[in-house]
């Protein structure tokens, strides 16, 4: 038995009410039926053509670069803080502070240049716009604002929550 969200099943506009987020089962007859159900399931919501793949492709190496470039721009902000020059006490906290912050956002930039890079590997597997965890197509819109992304809504919002304090 499969379980499809039934919005994947396009149910006939105006006989079929049904609620998003709800799922149908369906027993296909045969094992090719199965696969042709979960082919068509994938190809209605993971509306990801070979065009968009290689859009978003375009879009995680330009991502890549322009993180590589900021993690080399960044990187005189990290030095750490001389104690021997002539400052004052508050100009040194300040100048620590910022060498603080600065590392922080090189640490934030370096985690999602290895998701791009992740992202750009899966592209070339044929892997690419499927959620880590759950395994159900991520969705062009979200690979569209995030191209990195390794989950999908619902994955990556359950992630979040259990980290919340």
């Amino acid at each position: 038995m499969i379980y499809l969200p039934l919005a994947a099943l396009r149910p006939n506009p105006g006989k079929d009410s049904i609620e998003s987020g709800q799922a149908r089962s369906i027993t296909p007859g045969t094992p090719s039926q199965a696969a042709d159900t979960l082919r068509d399931y994938h190809g209605r919501m993971d509306d990801l053509s070979e065009e968009r793949i290689a859009e978003l492709q375009a879009q995680l190496s330009a991502l890549r670069e322009e993180l590589r470039a900021l993690l080399e721009n960044t990187r005189e902000g990290t030095r750490p803080v001389a104690l021997d020059e002539p400052i004052g006490r508050l100009t040194r906290m300040d100048a620590i502070q910022q060498q603080s912050m600065s590392a922080a956002n090189r640490r934030q930039t370096d985690v999602r240049l290895r998701q791009v890079q992740q992202a750009l590997d899966l592209v070339r597997r044929g892997e690419y716009g499927l959620c880590r965890r759950c395994e159900d197509p991520i969705g062009y819109a979200r690979l569209s604002a995030r191209p990195e992304s390794p989950y999908c809504l619902d994955c990556q919002d359950e992630i979040d929550r259990k980290h919340r304090p």
